[in-house]
């Protein structure tokens, strides 16, 4: 008799299974989007690729678009990167290329941007908050892609002091003549270092105001936790941007305390609060920050919003961001492991199972005429008490026997268990656990009609054959194939090369889930 091996059968049910991470074919030439779930809607398919066509056009970066329904187990990060740097989306030397990525099933979302792209984290941030995660708790991703991608394409045509327009000669952009200088270091931000706390471009802050933003800068500064300085520019035109004029004076103000900066652009509601990212360690801190930079950038008073963002920067440089409530982490926790934790129930029951089976078949066994116990015999003696057909089924592992026998009247009990795993099945014939079936496909199917297939059974015991056909279903092609031919209506072009010009990624960019 075969022994149980419990312990075998519950390390397996309880090893998580990571599918290997898939390798997708980028889209064909003309094309920026690969939707591997047939989720988006062909207006969007088309929007985006529009999207693309234009930024590639424009020669400020590229864009790529990924949807799938899950990741298999990879770390969507790395996942994501991989799948960036095997596209090469970008182009050679520049690196300027964008990867928007939804793992829907996953319920994950990545932007990573290449190594040299102009966009900073705090853009990719705002984008991935107030784009893309707002949008998919809202069930929308063809909203959520829609907006990314749109604010994908304004910051790098910001970023970048020309736009080409296809067919056309080069345009020159609408510059803020009074603050590019800053950014191509003709001129410096007025520095009276150290205590130089506020730098208002603008000129609109009043003398109160401005002492408003002192206390709280030198208040850090003389504890030693760091030196914080507030930007205020109205800009006049699209370039510079708000994250290279933050650039260029985090280059001038460059020291050895941690440096923190609060922008704001009042003529266009844009702002940015930068942290040593020590500072902000996960994502809940990078939460919260966000929450406040999204007050930033709602109209109000200049005062009232770098106020609100020295505040947070304040707390974040002298005692860090409290931490998280401890239930929102719990329910975090057990929807993130959801899977593993009724992986890991289902393991347990089945163990329990499998445990009452055995103390079942082990327990002692009392003869019902003479009221004496029962003696289970060995493996070699057991056989005299069993038919030739139950032997067979030992033999081929596909039902274990017990025989109890009472030693006063010679009375025997036989017990049958079935195997748990075995590629035998039961004979029509004899009704042993003694045939295997084979099939030979006579017909295979296809989009248009099923297939027909031929199975035969043998019997090992009695040599019954039987031979009989059945059936199978149509072929249903799905966006989900792993064919490149077949992604959605991001291979319509029957090119074989893609859009793509070579760029790497080291990893940047922002994360996100819903």
């Amino acid at each position: 008799m075969a022994p149980m091996r419990l312990g075998l059968v519950l390390s397996l049910l309880a090893l998580p299974v990571f599918a290997e991470a898939p390798t997708l074919a980028p889209p064909t030439a003309g094309h920026f989007v690969i939707d591997a779930t047939g989720t988006l809607r062909r207006d969007t398919l088309d929007a985006l690729d529009a999207i693309g066509a234009t930024i590639n056009a424009s020669d400020f970066g590229q864009l790529g678009v990924v949807v799938v329904h899950t990741t298999s187990g990879a770390v969507p990060r790395e996942f994501a990167t991989s799948l960036f740097n095997f596209w090469g989306i970008g182009n050679t030397g520049r690196n300027d290329g964008v990867l928007l990525f939804l793992a829907l099933d996953d319920r994950k979302a990545e932007i990573v941007v290449g190594s040299s792209t102009p966009l900073s984290q705090f853009v990719t941030d705002r984008i991935m908050r107030d784009d893309i995660i707002a949008n998919m708790k809202r069930k929308d991703p063809d909203a959520a892609l829609l907006a990314a991608a749109r604010s994908v394409q304004q910051a790098l045509a910001q970023a970048s002091p020309t736009v080409v327009v296809p067919s056309q000669a080069p345009v020159a952009r609408e510059v803020d003549e009074a603050l590019a200088p800053y950014v191509r270091k003709e001129k410096a931000f007025p520095d009276r270092t150290p205590r130089q706390w506020v730098f208002d471009l603008a000129g609109t802050l009043s003398a109160s105001e401005r002492a408003q933003l002192e206390v709280l800068s030198a208040g850090l500064y003389g504890e030693g936790k760091g030196r914080l300085v507030f930007l205020h520019v109205r800009r006049n035109g699209s370039w510079p941007s708000l994250s290279q004029l933050v650039d260029a004076l985090e280059v001038q103000l460059r020291v050895g305390t941690p440096l923190a900066v609060v922008a704001l652009d009042s003529a266009h509601d844009d702002a940015i609060i930068k942290v040593p990212p020590s500072y902000l360690p996960g994502d809940w801190e990078l939460q919260q920050v966000g929450h406040v930079l999204s007050e930033m950038e709602r109209p109000g008073s200049a005062i009232e919003r770098l106020t609100a963002g020295g505040t947070v920067v304040d707390q974040a440089l002298r005692w860090k961001i409290p931490s998280r409530p401890i239930a929102d982490v719990v329910s975090d926790g057990v929807r993130r492991l959801g899977a593993f934790l009724w992986g890991g129930l289902a393991a347990l029951v089945v163990g329990l199972l499998v445990w009452l089976r055995r103390w079942n078949r082990n327990r002692p066994r009392v003869c019902e005429a003479c009221s004496q116990p029962r003696e289970r015999l060995s493996d070699e003696l057991e056989d005299a008490h069993l038919s030739s057909g139950q032997q067979k089924e030992e033999s081929l592992g596909s039902v274990d026997y017990d025989v109890w026998r009472c030693g006063r009247c010679n009375d025997t009990l036989v017990l049958r268990y079935g195997a748990f795993f075995s590629s035998y099945g039961t004979c029509s014939s004899c009704n042993f656990k003694t045939a295997q079936s084979s099939s030979t496909t006579l017909r295979h199917a296809t989009e248009y009609s099923g297939g027909l297939v031929e199975v035969t059974e043998r019997c090992s015991n009695c040599s019954h054959v039987r031979t009989y056909q059945r059936t199978t279903a149509r072929i249903t092609r799905s966006s989900s194939s792993s064919s490149s031919s077949s992604w959605s209506s991001s291979s319509r072009s029957s090119s074989s090369s893609s859009s793509y010009g070579g760029g790497r990624s080291s990893g940047g960019g922002s994360s996100g889930s819903w």
